[in-house]
């Protein structure tokens, strides 16, 4: 009672609007955090998972010879494979190719990545910022898109012819695309790299069959279980080459370790927001004792009064605990 009756007092109004104000600055000041930190997170892994499967199936390992294939046959068996063990996942064969394209006055090196007709091409379409997205689905004719890095490093635009050389095993081909348009995804390592092409145009300069690829990409799978699932794919892997007796097996790989340095560094922000936390939450401890102090100084001679009435010290701290609180 006599807490909330020197509650309503007029001398401790600014001390109760001082500690109102510094405890409301800390938790605004700690939600913004979270809430910047979160989306930043969120962003970078909707990026970086836009340009990397969640799961990877690579070309076969041959445990003999200690060696690894460039390219693989996306066999009817690997597609049985994954679908037992990702039913509800999105799959497509995947062809990355290193390549140059290359002006009168300058070259940039780049990947060429062509994508199968189960790619959800949403993300790259949502990148887009000039001039059209080819129909990749049913072939792409001679269309590529570069980033605007790429493009602005060699003066092209939309619509404009340029070469691009291949290096594939020992023989230089070269073709001619067509600019069909311009992405930016803000992500410099890979704008800076990866130029997306038809995937049969890259077959026939690596020399490959319609089934042959760089990977079968694995997407739509859940976050928590991408390990485990790789885990599982791999091994399923393995006991069908057992029961093959084949000397080779699919290599199987996930995002948690191909973007490793990305995700270390994201975790490395929760490090920051803790240290933030533990600030704020000094600046609130701070301010609600300093306040705690200023109602004690103002109720000097309510103090005495009360002890002089026989209050007990704990009572006498109880009603500026209610204060506080």
């Amino acid at each position: 009672m006599i807490g909330r009756r020197l509650g309503l007092g007029g001398n401790n109004r600014v001390a109760s609007v001082i500690a109102v104000a510094g405890v409301g600055c800390a938790l605004f000041v700690m939600m913004l955090t979270v809430s910047v930190a979160g989306g930043f997170k969120d962003a970078i892994r909707g990026k970086l998972s836009g340009f990397d499967a969640d799961i990877t199936v690579q070309p076969p390992y041959n445990y003999t010879y200690g060696e690894q294939s460039p390219f693989m046959d996306v066999t009817p068996e690997i597609a049985e494979a994954v679908a037992s063990v990702t039913p509800d996942a999105r799959t497509s064969a995947v062809l990355r190719q290193p390549g140059m394209l290359k002006t009168d006055d300058d070259y940039a090196v780049l990947v060429f990545t062509g994508y199968g007709s189960g790619h959800d091409f949403g993300f790259e379409r949502n990148n887009l910022t000039a001039g059209v997205w080819p129909d990749y689905v049913s072939g792409g004719g001679d269309s590529i898109v570069v980033s605007d890095a790429v493009a602005s490093r060699l003066a092209i635009s939309p619509g404009d012819r340029v070469n691009a050389v291949f290096f594939a095993g020992d023989n230089i081909r070269a073709r001619k695309f067509t600019v069909a348009g311009l992405y930016s995804s803000n992500f410099g390592d890979y704008d800076r790299t990866v130029c997306y092409a038809p995937l049969r145009a890259l077959q026939k300069v690596c020399g490959l069959e319609v089934t042959g690829a760089t990977a079968f990409e694995i997407r739509g799978v859940n976050p928590d279980s991408i390990a485990d699932k790789a885990r599982q794919l791999q091994e399923c892997f393995l006991s069908r080459a057992r029961l093959a007796q084949a000397d080779s097996v699919p290599v199987v790989d996930n995002i948690t370790h191909s973007g490793s340095m990305y995700l270390s560094w994201l975790d490395l922000l929760d490090t920051n927001v803790v240290v933030i936390f533990a600030l704020m939450c000094c600046v609130a401890a701070i301010t609600l004792i300093s306040s705690l102090f200023i109602l004690i100084l103002n109720n000097v001679s309510t103090i005495g009064l009360l002890r002089s009435l026989g209050a007990s010290k704990r009572q006498v701290r109880s009603v500026f605990v209610a204060l506080a609180m």
